[in-house]
């Protein structure tokens, strides 16, 4: 029910495609067992992917993907090595049941509720729709650590979470952060890794397997990174991330011995942005910078690092309150 399992789940990480356009684009995919014309373009859908991914070794895949299905009915999957939370974004299904591998279970699933599949586990699905389901993928292997340092031993799974409808009002709000950004086929790792890493420490808070040191610094400020951890930080993204380099919240957070939640905190506390805003605001200060000197939006674009003059100017007018466009416009206005 909205997984993805061997086949698919490696040529998805591919850091050489798309893999937001072509979740889109094979809007089949996710129910290919209806008819055998939904079958055949699945199987076109996975011959390209493994054409575009090639013999390339993948290194810069995300920890995290979003996809988002139209589906009219549930089904059931094989064992995958990623932690899947599906959400239900609207609709309703008729009928549901589940057996995620800790035991079925049948309940309420509506616009709002969310299931947990666990990795390495079959899991068994009934249901019919129609109804829109987000998934968030979470290739486990690359979060171990990350729930170990927060929750103070090894994470295997989030027990009482796998054998019930779930709902909660910051998992839905996460989801539509990421999905909503994920679609625009433009997503920043780090952004992906920072609502990531806080979907997995909402998760072990649910869970109640969350520290009891990490429940406590809830109710407090956050204290800021160390002067030597902010400055290797930032010495980080500037000479590593900032013009086009794909860099990781993982790798950052190692730097300063944290996990990517516990870093992603600290780091706001001390600069006012989180790691993604502040790499943005970089970026964007480059642009502007370059513009000023005369270069066009599409160099000043791919110069500072965004993938092409639309992915600038969505985060230029965030942080500028105006289009490059119209700014380079009122900025010759001002030399005529």
């Amino acid at each position: 029910m909205l997984r993805r399992g061997g086949r698919m789940a490696s040529t998805a990480r591919a850091g050489c495609m798309n893999r937001k356009a072509r979740f889109q684009q094979a809007d089949c995919f996710m129910a290919i067992h209806l008819d055998p014309e939904r079958q055949q373009r699945f199987a076109e859908w996975v011959l390209e992917a493994d054409q575009a991914v090639g013999g390339a070794e993948i290194k810069n895949a995300s920890c995290v993907d979003f996809c988002q299905e139209s589906l009219d009915v549930c089904y059931s999957d094989p064992p995958t090595d990623d932690l899947v939370l599906s959400f239900v974004t609207d609709g309703e299904v008729k009928g549901f049941g589940a057996d995620l591998g800790l035991g079925r279970f049948g309940f309420d699933h509506r616009k709002g509720a969310f299931l947990l599949f666990p990795q390495n586990h079959a899991t068994e699905v009934v249901g019919e729709g129609p109804f829109v389901l987000t998934a968030c993928c979470i290739h486990w292997d690359k979060w171990t650590n990350d729930c170990g340092r927060l929750a103070g031993r090894e994470v295997s799974d989030f027990n009482v979470l796998h054998s019930q409808v779930n709902f909660d009002t910051t998992i839905a709000a996460l989801m539509q952060l990421g999905w909503s950004d994920a679609k625009s086929g433009r997503s920043e790792l780090f952004y992906l890794e920072t609502v990531g890493s806080a979907i997995l420490f909402r998760l072990l808070l649910l869970s109640g397997q969350l520290a009891g040191k990490e429940r406590a610094n809830l109710q407090q400020s956050p204290k800021g990174l160390s002067k030597a951890s902010l400055r290797a930080a930032l010495e980080y993204i500037h000479d590593y991330c900032a013009f086009g380099e794909v860099g990781s919240l993982a790798e950052l957070a190692e730097l300063c011995d944290l996990s990517r939640f516990q870093f992603c905190r600290r780091f706001t506390a001390s600069t006012g942005l989180t790691p993604s805003d502040y790499l943005v605001r970089l970026r964007v200060e480059a642009a502007r910078h370059r513009i000023n000197h005369g270069d066009s939006i599409v160099a000043a674009a791919i110069g500072s690092g965004f993938s092409d003059q639309a992915h600038l100017t969505r985060h230029f007018k965030r942080v500028f309150s105006i289009t490059p466009g119209k700014y380079r416009q009122e900025l010759h206005g001002k030399h005529d």
